[in-house]
């Protein structure tokens, strides 16, 4: 990887400015991104680099066909076996490799990335012992997990388009003696304590994410809303992220899941940013409309909430569906393409087209509220200015979206610009109701997005309105 200068990536949270101040008006979780200083709303995908029936290798093409459904972040799903990660396996050095290039793709696309420990592979053999093994450190297996870790500390130190690392995906409490609460204080806790700090020895501008514990499917499990043990503790670590999954089909489950995650963040004043999100789809969901209506609901739902709050949130899996689990309901995969094949691109429109729907993207300035209203298919951004800062650019979808075309009014019409699909000419400024100068935005057809490169009136609040249409 090249060598890049280090830049600060700072994370605001409960509305609180770098100098710990109230920002008046600011949304609960607020992201920025390196460098250039941008505030960004995360949104994306995770990427798997295999699956039960082999590994996986995107193109070009796919990291091209993820910008064009908002991705800016991409989540790399480990494996643990090929990362040299766990007792008994040796690091595959072909797969750092695979690692630059997907890192480097998602660059290309302005698409940051973080990393993600799994360990499906390695659970095969028996899936309870070797949660005891990882939380009792027989033969030392926890540094080696955290050598494992150690090679993408500091192969990607200086690279600032990687954003995170997940620490530990989904750990479970397994043949470990003791109640969830006695496992997650006396081995989960300080296991990522101990991860964290060896992070910082490396590198002090990187995110360290981390999980609840997954409970087991056991009649306790059964008998509860949300599968994750309530985290109960404050981790006592700075630059950290709560990184907690959601796969909630119960409307009136969706907020109070929500409502606790906020709160197990705020146990160590961490930014709450959702690692996985949407439930699993079956094959009667792709065949039923009234099935595809109620996920419809389920996904706009938890967009309507997690926006509101301006919250980072990441959709599991950018694949096709060539592999489906089984459980008593039949075949099921978080797969967002229906073809059968590794990666796909025949899409689950019932949901991609709530994932993908318009947002703020990247904001020279400070973001303070947007809402899109999937029935009206309205957006509403509300934003400071900062010249310095560069440019805005507003995801938008419109080949999804608004066939139809789509207006764009700036602070209530003071400036119109209009999207017409009909026109050679496709995007351009109406006639202004005051003469002086215009707002320099630009329409980039291939990555579906407004790119705002300035408007007139530098530190001054605007206001965006995304309408469907053309009619003016």
């Amino acid at each position: 990887m090249g060598q890049i200068s280090d830049i600060f990536l700072i994370v605001l949270f409960c509305t609180m400015n770098a100098y710990g101040q109230k920002v008046p008006g600011a949304l609960r979780y607020t992201y920025f991104e390196p460098g250039e200083g941008r505030q960004f709303v995360p949104r994306g995908f995770v990427m798997n680099t295999e699956d039960l029936l082999g590994r996986i290798a995107y193109t070009e093409k796919d990291y091209l066909r993820a910008a064009r459904m908002g991705a800016n972040f991409q989540v790399i799903r480990l494996d643990m076996a090929r990362l040299g990660a766990w007792p008994g396996y040796s690091l595959d050095s072909t797969y750092l490799k695979e690692l630059d290039r997907m890192v480097a793709l998602g660059k290309a696309f302005g698409i940051y990335t973080g990393f993600k420990l799994t360990v499906y592979r390695v659970r095969k053999s028996n899936e309870k012992e070797i949660w005891g093994r990882l939380w009792l450190n027989k033969g030392n297996t926890q540094d080696v997990v955290i050598q494992g870790w150690q090679r993408l500390w500091k192969r990607y130190r200086d690279e600032p388009y990687v954003y995170s690392y997940d620490l530990l995906n989904e750990p479970h409490k397994g043949n470990t003696e003791g109640s969830y609460d006695e496992v997650q204080r006396k081995y989960l806790m300080p296991l990522y304590r101990r991860m964290i700090d060896s992070l910082r020895k490396i590198d002090t501008t990187k995110w360290a994410l981390y999980q609840p514990m997954l409970m087991e499917k056991n009649p306790d499990r059964a008998k509860r809303k949300i599968p994750f043990w309530e985290m109960k503790e404050d981790i006592r670590r700075p630059k950290i992220m709560f990184a907690p999954h959601i796969y909630q089909l119960d409307l009136s489950a969706i907020k109070p899941t929500i409502g606790r995650y906020k709160n197990e963040a705020a146990l160590s004043d961490a930014p709450l940013f959702l690692g996985e999100w949407g439930s699993a789809t079956y094959d009667e969901t792709d065949r039923d409309i009234s099935e595809q209506q109620r996920y419809e609901n389920a996904y706009m739902e938890t967009a309507r909430i997690t926006d509101s709050l301006g919250m980072g949130m990441i959709k599991a899996w950018f694949l096709g569906s060539r592999w489906k689990g089984t459980n008593h309901m039949g075949k099921f995969t978080w797969a967002v393409f229906q073809d059968s094949v590794a990666v796909g691109t025949a899409e689950r429109k019932y949901i991609t087209d709530i994932i993908a729907r318009p947002f703020p993207s990247k904001i020279a300035g400070r973001l303070t509220h947007f809402k899109y209203r999937f029935a009206k298919r309205h957006l509403k951004i509300n934003f400071s200015y900062e010249k310095a800062k560069g440019d805005t650019e507003v995801f938008v979808g419109a080949n999804r979206h608004f066939p139809d075309g789509f207006r764009l009014s700036v602070n209530n019409g003071e400036w119109d610009f209009v999207y017409d699909p009909l026109q050679g000419d496709r995007f351009f400024i109406t006639e202004p109701k005051d003469e002086g100068s215009y707002p320099d935005i630009l329409w980039d057809d291939r990555l579906q997005k407004i790119v705002i490169k300035s408007l007139p009136r530098d530190r001054t609040d605007y206001t965006l309105d995304l309408y469907p249409g053309v009619s003016q």
